[in-house]
């Protein structure tokens, strides 16, 4: 009644009160104080707005039933003509529930859009845009803020596993700052790059590690760079795959693209949001390995079996304390990790300017004894502004992030497995390494050495946008990334046995890598008949600058000096500059028919100076469509539980550029110092390092995919699965030589053909929601397969014995093993060319040690302000066994080995039928023992079921927040690697390639997230 002689009337919805101009009637038959009745026909202004008031372009209004409607401007407007009194208006907009409302009384209304909580309506990041999985025409899986943040990892890698179908990553170590592995749907390239591409923000990212090696026994390489990204400031990861995502970004797209958009500010109340995190880590698993009496009675036998006595030069058993019986495992890796995260960040805005800025400290130390840890130190900054009348838009961002890595300089796994239980102390009763008169190798030497590591990364994006007229804007995306690496090596004179007289020695190296990116724009997006169309024309304009200066030197006055290369006495350097430049330009149509019909094409016209005049440019492609054929008439009558059902397709042609720089070129270089020519000329000549090539182009991935996505029971199951054939061909690898050429090959294109096919699944299913109580599930598995299909003149080839056609690309050649000689009691082979001799010639068998499928399941369950999330992750797979962890054969000095070779299947005395070699420390023993690491009996089951991630929280009521004053307090424990079900018999099942590495811990955290 309040607005009863006033010239608007209200609205309530919700908590909001929308007010609305009343309608200046004409011709009005009646009129009473409270109703206003209007025209038969009549124009309607439509605003479409968020629950924040922001006004959302391009949302679609439409009349029910019929083709009167388009696609609100930039104020979220639109006009609408030819209207009757209780019309019904559909509104949609991607990644928001749509809305039907009647037409009433009024000449305007504003409608408010929510953000869907159905996965189907949840946005996803494209390439220079974003949709939704509903209307996607793609393979596209994106991972959430929320679904990161339950994990206690310092890498977001670490967050993505078993999460994502068709992505397949590896942790390398357990070590802080270790690398991953990255896959996605397989190895494309033979001898090149298989990283997928990383876009920031819009800015392209490093995907190889920037370190010059020097910490590679360390953190074994590959490192990766998103370590120096925070994955407390990730909004969302989506992983681009198929040929319609990835061909707009044409060369770079071959190996897929990992999209990763970080978090902005969102308009309404200033925040201050405040998480922090505390926890400790320890190892997954221990081997057993013999104890002191097994590992005596094992070097015994084998020196029985060798008709030989031990000697002086045998400590073990002869100068050693044979009465200690140390667990080495447990006094050198039985340490605890401690990982650490504060993360602090203001927030808020208005409908015009939004802001977001954080700040963040992480720290997580090593298992290993002493002051080992990598700490990160990160900023960000994101301001968003639009102006008043919402046709200019800017948008700017700064990552940076410092991250500084103090570790040994080699990971003494191995040498822990290998060191017998009988060894001596570490350390003399004044804390001195204790080198027992020079009778062993003390891996707590290794511990005194340091490998540090600082990190600096700065990745900033600047977007601008105006509106011309409706429906078409102009836009520039801007970005500028540094990343400078600054390493140590070092080892110190006092890390040696004295008995040695050995030099101390520093490795030093400072790399950076500064890249520009320039992408102007221009799309349009109008309301066409019954559809909507979205064209995106643009151009990119990149150059990189890679640089690299080391430095090795050598006998120090002292090893406090080591830091500082000057005080070598002998110091050489190796200097390297690379620069790249990249330039395309890209066209994408995308037509939407009555939210049934969808088409893509895409297309880019790549140039890159990594290949040579005339082979500089090449072009990449790709269509994609889709049918949702459950809104058709037909199907919703007959299929009434079908709520969700599509079909789509795509086919087209990527690139791969990943690979060294001015590979096309004669090249030539300095002579390595111990080389003929540095000896004979003193270093001051050049001597040639590659071939001149003018045919040196572009490998191209050919990608075909097809797929089904469906839902059932409105939504509550949701179920995709999709099949894809990737071929990879006009491979880049080394082409062999007459050595008259002076070089054993070249690097040339081969109509070498790798493929890689596979399915993909996903299930989604909402179990119960209840108004206090609900569950749901989360289930994905891919079953990949990898091939070589053809390689002309493989034979002839420097990988004529590392690869079969017809085999995938990760295997293994293999002896073909025939048993224990029950005579001997030696390991045999088969002589498969029957030379009288076994050597790698015989290697014609093959092991796949390919993940054969892989996957996750998730279930959230959440009771009132409690939530427990529980993801498993399994991979089925092969590893190396026990037989060949300690790197020697069972019998030789300083080897000790796992407690099971310890059996009575081992061969003891002439006649046994043995599954296990006699004892041994004679050479042949260790020829034997060499190729039975080459064999099926040196690999076994490494598959595995892990709990990989374990969250539980608890949030405070609405009632006991709003009586604090703040806006919300969340208590809660995560834990990482909790629990492995596996049969394999080595350290981990996960990196079961390396027995060297330190395996992925288990941390355990505790943290509280708290909003002001």
């Amino acid at each position: 009644m309040c607005f009863k002689q006033l010239p608007f009337t209200y609205e309530i919805i919700g908590k909001t009160i929308i007010l609305t101009k009343k309608v200046a009637a004409k011709n009005m038959t009646s009129q009473t104080d409270d109703i206003i009745t209007v025209p038969e026909q009549r124009k309607l202004i439509v605003h479409v707005i968020d629950s924040t008031w922001h006004p959302l372009q391009g949302a679609g209004v439409v009349v029910k039933g019929t083709k009167n409607g388009g696609l609100t401007d930039e104020r979220g407007t639109i006009t609408l003509t030819d209207i009757h009194n209780g019309d019904v208006l559909h509104i949609s907009y991607v990644g928001y529930e749509s809305k039907e409302i009647t037409v009433g009384k009024y000449a305007d209304t504003t409608v408010i859009l929510k953000e869907s909580s159905n996965p189907l309506d949840e946005i996803q990041f494209i390439a220079y845009g974003k949709t939704s999985k509903r209307l996607s025409t793609s393979s596209i899986v994106t991972v959430k803020a929320a679904d990161i943040a339950k994990n206690p990892v310092m890498n977001v890698l670490g967050a993505l596993e078993g999460r994502v179908t068709g992505l397949e990553i590896t942790q390398q170590s357990g070590v802080p700052g270790a690398g991953y592995e990255v896959r996605i749907r397989g190895q494309n390239s033979i001898s090149n790059g298989n990283n997928p591409l990383y876009i920031i923000d819009g800015v392209p990212y490093m995907s190889t590690s920037l370190s010059s090696g020097i910490g590679a026994n360390i953190l074994k390489d590959p490192t990766s760079p998103l370590n120096y990204i925070s994955p407390s400031e990730i909004e969302s990861i989506d992983v681009l795959k198929d040929a319609d995502a990835t061909a707009i970004y044409g060369s770079r797209g071959a190996n897929g693209v990992v999209l990763i958009t970080t978090k902005k500010g969102k308009s309404g109340r200033t925040s201050l949001e405040a998480n922090v995190y505390s926890g400790n880590g320890k190892l997954t698993r221990k081997m057993k390995m013999m104890d002191t009496r097994q590992y005596l009675d094992m070097r015994y036998e084998a020196f029985r079996n060798d008709g030989t006595s031990p000697t002086a030069a045998d400590p073990d058993l002869t100068v050693w304390d044979t009465t200690r019986n140390t667990d080495w495992q447990k006094e050198l890796l039985g340490g605890t990790s401690h990982l650490s995260n504060a993360q602090l960040s203001l927030s808020g805005g208005n409908s015009l300017t939004t802001f977001r800025a954080s700040g963040g400290y992480q720290r997580e130390t090593a298992i290993f004894k002493g002051d080992f840890a990598d700490q990160k130190a990160s900023f960000n900054l994101g301001i968003n502004h639009h102006s008043m009348d919402q046709k200019f838009e800017f948008a700017v961002t700064v990552n940076y992030v410092n991250d500084n890595n103090n570790l040994p300089n080699l990971d003494i796994t191995s040498r822990v497995i290998q060191l017998p239980p009988d060894a001596p102390a570490l350390f003399t009763p004044d804390g001195q390494l204790n080198w027992a008169n020079s009778t062993f190798s003390n891996p707590a030497s290794y511990l005194l050495t340091k490998y540090n590591a600082v990190t600096d990364n700065l990745i900033s994006n600047a977007n601008m946008a105006y509106q011309i007229i409706p429906g078409l804007r102009v836009k520039l995306n801007a970005g500028y990334t540094v990343t400078q690496l600054k390493e140590m090596s070092l080892w110190p004179a006092k890390s040696y046995d004295p008995a040695q007289h050995r030099q101390s020695s520093a490795s030093y190296s400072t790399n950076s890598v500064k890249s520009w990116i320039l992408e102007p724009q221009l799309t349009y997006d109008k309301a066409m008949g019954d559809g909507k169309l979205a064209v995106v024309l643009g151009a990119t304009m990149q150059q990189q600058r890679t640089e690299m200066l080391s430095l090795f030197g050598t006998n120090y006055a002292s090893d406090d000096l080591l830091e500082n290369p000057a005080s070598a006495q002998t110091l050489t350097s190796t200097y390297n500059l690379n620069l790249y430049r990249y330039s395309a330009g890209f066209l994408r149509i995308n037509y939407n028919l009555l939210n049934k019909y969808l088409i893509d094409l895409t297309g880019r016209r790549d140039g890159s100076s990594r290949f040579g005049p005339g082979r500089q440019v090449a072009n990449f492609g790709a269509v994609g469509a889709a049918w949702i054929f459950s809104s058709e008439k037909a199907v919703k009558e007959s299929l009434p539980f079908l709520s969700f059902g599509k079909l789509r397709a795509s086919y087209g042609i990527t690139g791969n550029d990943q690979l060294p720089d001015y590979q096309f070129l004669s090249l030539y270089g300095l002579p390595g110092y111990s080389s003929y020519y540095a000896n004979s000329y003193g270093g001051s000549v050049l001597v040639p390092s590659n071939l001149y090539n003018p045919d040196f182009r572009w490998e191209t991935n050919k990608k075909l995919e097809i797929a089904f996505e469906s839902g059932f029971l409105h939504d509550r199951i949701l179920f995709s699965g999709n099949y894809f054939r990737n071929r990879s061909s006009n491979q880049l690898v080394g082409y062999p030589l007459a050595p008259t050429t002076g070089f054993t090959s070249v690097q040339a294109n081969l109509p070498a053909i790798v493929q890689n096919t596979g399915f993909e699944f996903e299930l989604h299913t909402k179990n119960i929601s209840g108004h206090s109580f609900s569950w749901h599930t989360d289930a994905n598995l891919t079953i990949p397969r990898n091939k070589l299909v053809a390689y002309p003149n493989l034979a002839g080839s420097s990988y004529a014995t590392t690869y079969v056609i017809g085999q995938p690309l990760n295997i293994v050649r293999s002896y073909i093993y025939e048993g224990v000689d029950p005579e001997t009691g030696r390991y045999t082979f088969k002589d498969t060319n029957g030379d009288g001799t076994i050597n790698y010639l015989d290697r014609t068998g093959s092991i796949d040690v390919s993940q054969r499928y892989y996957g996750g399941i998730s279930n959230t369950f959440e009771y009132k302000g409690f939530s427990l999330d529980v993801l498993f992750q399994f991979v089925k797979q092969l590893g190396k066994n026990y037989l060949t962890v300690a790197g020697y054969p069972p019998g030789f000095e300083g080897a000790n080995q796992p407690a099971m070779l310890y059996s009575d299947s081992r061969w003891q005395k002439e006649g046994d039928i043995a599954n296990i070699a006699k004892f041994t420390q004679s050479f042949s023993g260790y020829q034997d023992y060499s190729q039975l690491m080459y064999t099926t009996n040196g690999y076994t089951d490494a598959s595995y079921i892990r709990l990989k991630n374990l969250s539980l929280s608890y949030s405070l009521s609405d009632k006991v927040v709003k009586r604090l004053k703040i806006q919300q307090a969340r208590f809660y424990l995560q834990a990482q690697n909790l629990l492995t079900i596996t049969k394999f018999q080595g350290w981990d099942p996960e990196n079961n390639m390396s027995l060297s590495a330190l395996p992925p811990l288990r941390m355990i955290t505790l943290g509280l997230s708290l909003t002001l």
